[in-house]
């Protein structure tokens, strides 16, 4: 029961940073322009020895490699979410199906950080610097590599949540039947000292 419990929170937690983790990509580079354009006086100040457009694409550059390093933790850390589920499954004995499904979210996790996840910080890096006449064409792909990324993250976010479900249910169905089971065997030891008495 309680290593079922232990499942049902390793799933939640990996579920739960599956939907934050956009969040905090996207407000890294989307607070660049904010924090430029907020007027206050230091920036303002820093700005006067600097053109606009280098302190962005430095500023750009900057929050680049934080996503960048975050995409590579992010990756470590979600593979072992998922082999932790795997070996959590083993303990409890779960069913083959739940384990084809912990499999390939696995398989997929290891191929989105060893292959996407690299491609992405490769051209995202290429893109910090380059002249304005190659950005269409690293953007598009870019932006392609994103969409199968985070398409393929939403297939193991199903996937959790599917295990997750599964697993609640579960726990709850036992939670349920056990007070039955305790009582069929308190019945079984009076039925069996009934029996001595009558004999």
């Amino acid at each position: 029961m309680h290593t079922r419990r232990l499942i049902c929170s390793v799933l939640a937690l990996w579920l739960a940073w599956i939907i934050i983790i956009p969040f905090v990509l996207s407000t890294n580079l989307w607070i660049v322009d904010t924090t430029i354009g907020s007027g206050d006086a230091v920036i303002a100040k820093s700005m006067e020895s600097i053109e606009y457009q280098d302190l962005r694409q430095l500023l750009r550059h900057s929050a680049g490699e934080a996503n960048r390093v975050l995409y590579k933790n992010w990756g470590f850390a979600q593979i072992g979410l998922a082999l932790v589920v795997i070996a959590l499954m083993v303990s409890v004995k779960a069913e083959y199906t739940y384990f084809a499904a912990g499999g390939l979210a696995t398989l997929i996790t290891i191929a989105l950080h060893f292959i996407l996840a690299r491609e992405i910080s490769g051209v995202g890096r290429l893109l910090d610097f380059k002249d304005a006449g190659d950005l269409p064409a690293l953007e598009s792909r870019l932006q392609s590599m994103q969409q199968i990324y985070w398409a393929m993250q939403a297939v193991v976010g199903l996937i959790a949540a599917g295990l997750l479900g599964a697993f609640l249910r579960r726990t709850r169905s036992r939670r349920l039947t056990a007070p039955l089971k305790s009582l069929k065997k308190v019945n079984a030891v009076y039925d069996t000292d009934d029996a001595h008495v009558d004999g």
